[in-house]
């Protein structure tokens, strides 16, 4: 789709940006538009399944006095990150809850030798759950090498990338300590 033919494509990238709609030197989206920022979902399992993607792992965490979760997804070499504001509504005899999709994340290719991290690195002033590594594989208690980093900004409720990684320390969480 050309950004050019749409005129209110540039309005509406502001309210309604879905998974990897980067907008490229050409103002081409790329794929994976099936997820709607802002938009309130009951969960996220019905999206996912019906995409070919499968659950990695969830982190919820409090900031400010509100629930937030990282969702990690994948399928295949791509993995997605959704960022979440938790509604929960006590209005009913059994408390339930919605999700808000704030922003995403969308890392390409990753290859057998490196993964995704939430909530196992630490860098001052974060919480580890605020925290998005892409690491290399060791066979260490703390990971040698972070290729890349991003961080849940508490001001701007947006996925940012922390441009200086060598600060940050982060445990293996697929370390097996011996007994």
């Amino acid at each position: 789709r050309n950004v050019k033919n749409r005129p209110r494509a540039n309005t509406m990238l502001n309210s309604v940006l879905s998974v990897g709609q980067e907008i490229n030197g050409k103002n081409k989206f790329k794929e994976y538009e099936f997820f709607i920022l802002n938009k309130e979902y009951e969960n996220y399992d019905d999206v996912i399944k019906s995409n070919g993607f499968k659950k990695v792992s969830d982190t919820s965490f409090t900031l400010s006095n509100s629930d937030y979760s990282l969702t990690q997804i994948r399928k295949k070499s791509r993995i997605i990150i959704l960022f979440s504001k938790i509604n929960l509504n006590y209005e009913t005899v059994k408390a339930n809850e919605s999700l808000t999709l704030l922003d995403t994340l969308q890392i390409n290719s990753l290859d057998e030798n490196n993964f995704v991290t939430i909530g196992y690195c630490e860098l001052d002033g974060l919480i580890p759950e605020q925290i998005i590594s892409l690491v290399k594989k060791c066979k260490k208690e703390y990971l040698d090498v972070i290729i890349k980093s991003w961080k849940v900004n508490e001001k701007t409720m947006k996925i940012e990338k922390i441009n200086d990684a060598s600060k940050i320390k982060c445990i293996n969480e697929h370390f097996e300590y011996s007994e």
